[in-house]
């Protein structure tokens, strides 16, 4: 539940699925004195199914101690799982979903030693598929994700069981995707995410790779800690080399070989004068000596930003911007109105690509205003979305009757082609960053046609293409694919 406004649809669907399950009503509620569970809508869909609400009295958590207790229950169960493994917090719904799973089938001692789940399905619950939680599994990858020559199973980490599929939640971390398999193998003694032992004991040093060290600090890493001088003299010879720089002269540094040498030779000790320099001070600033990888920084404009705040900043960015909001005007995609207040106001964000010609160079820069559907309600700002795609054998058909009859195929691509589906519910958006009307700052956008990132885009794009089609001739094909 990501709002707290969503108890309302969330407690009448489980309302209507736990009554039609156990072929029994709900007769009392107990909650506490949120708003969410005393607001006018929710009292009325209580009251019309004579359900008795009793809410505890402000700041006294006890009086709704089953619900507490258990939740504290979860949640302990949880974070073992979790650290047990070394998983990362960010998967603790995972966790919780698994502690909720494995706490319904273990037997209680307050009922009996029967699990929650015998008493609520009236059958024993089986253990033969539990599995460790954090362990490494392999679950077999469905044929569409690789060919012959790739491996039929990656590493993953076991995360869980699905509710909804007979199968295993398997977490592949080199791209952060979850695959629910049911044929999987697990290795319930390794858990990828905890740390080995041996890399823990081990110290990091900030020794440069030794492609970059320079000859005076590769050669202070060879020579041992301890030595007498007048031996280490006999046996070494001192000379110079120089490296050069791009941003200062060439300097003399201290190599050693393995030649023998006089005491003559041997380096003068260094003699300190009163002079007070930076290198005394302190303030002497590094110097940059490994540029050797370098070889040519990317501009800024050939960079895809990712927000609008990078965007603005460049021209080329603000007339792609410029000219989507001019497509949307022409098309007549909104129109300003003040805001309503039983209305959800979905939100929208621009986004951007650069496009490239076959030899690198850019050939368009692409900004796209998308909506964030990902707030609408179903029923509310949308009902339908399925959309009908064409598969591959038609294609193939369509081409062998066209190469048997002589005829000419002609591709058309649409530019912005969801911008011409015209909506048939009232969804409402806010200004787009960076073009909001001065007179009117605070109206919003009352959508007449569909915009990219809105569920129903899809489905209002091919019913009004459709429609065009039929009104110019066209009609649908009565044959049906095997």
């Amino acid at each position: 539940m990501r709002l707290k406004y969503d108890v309302y649809d969330i407690f009448s669907s489980f309302k209507k699925q736990v009554e039609k399950y156990t072929s029994r009503a709900i007769k009392m509620l107990r909650t506490d004195g949120g708003a969410e569970y005393t607001n006018t809508r929710f009292k009325s869909l209580l009251q019309a199914h004579g359900i008795a609400h009793q809410i505890s009295c402000p700041y006294t958590p006890e009086q709704n101690g089953v619900a507490e207790r258990k939740h504290r229950h979860i949640i302990e169960t949880s974070l073992t799982l979790l650290n047990n493994a070394s998983i990362p917090y960010d998967h603790w719904p995972e966790a919780v979903l698994t502690s909720v799973f494995l706490i319904n089938r273990m037997p209680s001692i307050h009922s009996n030693k029967i699990s929650p789940f015998e008493i609520f399905h009236k059958i024993q619950p089986q253990y033969d598929h539990l599995r460790t939680f954090g362990c490494k599994c392999f679950p077999l990858l469905p044929p569409t994700n690789c060919h012959k020559f790739q491996n039929k199973s990656t590493s993953c980490v076991f995360l869980g069981y699905s509710d909804t599929y007979k199968g295993y939640k398997c977490l592949d971390i080199s791209n952060n995707k979850i695959y629910i398999s049911r044929n999987t193998t697990f290795n319930e003694n390794s858990f990828p995410f905890k740390i080995p032992s041996d890399t823990i004991t081990t110290q990091t040093s900030d020794v440069i790779p030794l492609l970059l060290q320079p000859v005076s600090v590769a050669q202070h890493s060879i020579l041992p800690q301890k030595s007498d001088p007048s031996k280490l003299h006999d046996k070494l010879t001192v000379s110079s080399i120089y490296i050069p720089t791009d941003s200062e002269p060439q300097q003399p540094v201290s190599t050693i070989s393995s030649q023998p040498v006089h005491a003559s030779s041997a380096p003068q000790p260094h003699i300190s004068h009163p002079m007070i320099t930076r290198h005394k001070s302190g303030s002497l600033k590094p110097r940059i000596r490994l540029n050797l990888l370098h070889s040519k920084l990317p501009t800024e404009h050939n960079t895809t930003p990712t927000n609008y705040t990078e965007a603005v900043k460049q021209p080329e960015w603000r007339n792609a911007m410029a000219n989507e909001f001019l497509a949307l005007q022409k098309q007549g995609t909104w129109s300003l109105v003040k805001p309503p207040n039983q209305f959800t106001i979905l939100g929208c964000k621009w986004t951007y690509r650069l496009k490239h010609h076959e030899d690198g160079t850019i050939a368009k820069y692409k900004a796209r205003l998308v909506a964030q559907g990902n707030t609408q309600e179903y029923g509310l700002d949308y009902t339908e979305t399925f959309s009908p795609d064409v598969k591959l054998p038609t294609i193939r058909i369509m081409l062998t009757i066209a190469l048997h009859h002589d005829w000419q195929v002609h591709q058309l691509d649409v530019a912005n082609a969801f911008l011409h589906g015209t909506l048939s519910e009232i969804v409402y958006m806010t200004q787009p960053r960076g073009f909001e009307d001065s007179m009117y700052p605070d109206y919003v956008c009352c959508l007449h046609k569909a915009i990219y990132g809105l569920k129903q885009a899809p489905r209002q794009w091919y019913n009004t293409f459709t429609s065009f089609l039929v009104s110019i001739g066209f009609y649908h094909s009565n044959a049906v694919l095997r």
